[in-house]
């Protein structure tokens, strides 16, 4: 799709979702921020108008069905008919399966899982109703990969995977003029490994293991991130991917292996290579 005039945003207020709204609003295109940090989401706001932007934030909970239907509304009354939707928002714990809560499971689940079913729902009736505009799903290496001590991150972005899958088919067969890409990185250099900063308190985890909230764990995990892929180098590689009408986005071929290994594995219908740290 070329020269978008109005995209959305969710988790836009650091990281992938503010790289992403800044370069729409380098296009041209009218940007509306989402998040649950409302400070930062007035400054990434304000860092796109003082560019020569324009852009409004809305503080949204993705995991919330009527915000996002709140947010679609107020996009397309104040700024027109949405081009774009990027559902993006995300966030992760990490430890076994098996150690996971309740609290774990749902907390991610309702913003990796739901906030995108929440924002196909909300966005995509009325593109096709236009024959006009694309979908962006933020999803991870981790959505093609089962990699150990990520299985409530797994889970989640395997199910953003083939819910893009399917979204795609479902609109290329009716002809609908509407696109889906599918956002596949592996690691970049965003705040996810705070995410617990933003998490409800009734959907907290007893289990520090699990949240990755120690100083130590953080603090390694911190290292590791501040070498990966910029957001805005990234964000560069989806607009182009939306421009081609792309499905898959797997921005580095680092992990191709990996994801050998598995696709052999399930066709020669035998166990796959036994994944161990460090993860590569």
């Amino acid at each position: 799709m070329n020269d978008p005039q109005v995209a959305v945003v969710t988790g836009g207020a650091s990281g992938i979702g503010l790289a992403l709204g800044r370069a729409f609003a380098a296009r041209g295109a009218a940007v509306s921020l989402a998040d649950v940090e409302a400070d930062a989401l007035d400054e990434a706001v304000e860092s796109i108008v003082s560019g020569g932007g324009r852009a409004i934030g809305s503080v949204v909970d993705v995991s919330d069905a009527d915000a996002v239907t709140g947010l679609a509304a107020r996009t397309a009354a104040e700024l027109g008919p949405v081009d774009v939707v990027c559902n993006n928002a995300g966030v992760g714990v990490n430890g076994p399966a098996w150690k996971a809560s309740l609290a774990d499971w749902r907390w991610v689940l309702d913003v990796n899982l739901w906030g995108v079913i929440h924002g196909v729902r909300a966005f995509v009736p009325a593109m096709v109703e236009r024959g006009r505009g694309h979908v962006v799903n933020t999803a991870s290496l981790a959505g093609l990969v089962s990699y150990p001590e990520m299985g409530v991150y797994n889970v989640s972005k395997h199910a953003v995977v083939t819910l893009s899958e399917t979204l795609w088919h479902e609109l290329k067969r009716d002809d609908t003029g509407v696109g889906v890409t599918v956002v596949c990185p592996g690691l970049v250099n965003t705040r996810i490994i705070e995410a617990d900063r933003n998490r409800p308190d009734r959907l907290r985890s007893d289990d520090d293991q699990m949240t990755g909230s120690s100083e130590e764990r953080r603090a390694a995990a911190r290292a590791v991130y501040d070498q990966a892929m910029s957001p805005d180098e990234l964000a560069a590689i989806v607009l182009d991917a939306v421009d081609g009408d792309q499905l898959y986005v797997i921005p580095d071929d680092a992990y191709d292996h990996r994801l050998r290994q598995r696709h052999e594995a399930i066709a020669a219908r035998r166990d796959p290579e036994v994944i161990r740290f460090p993860l590569t």
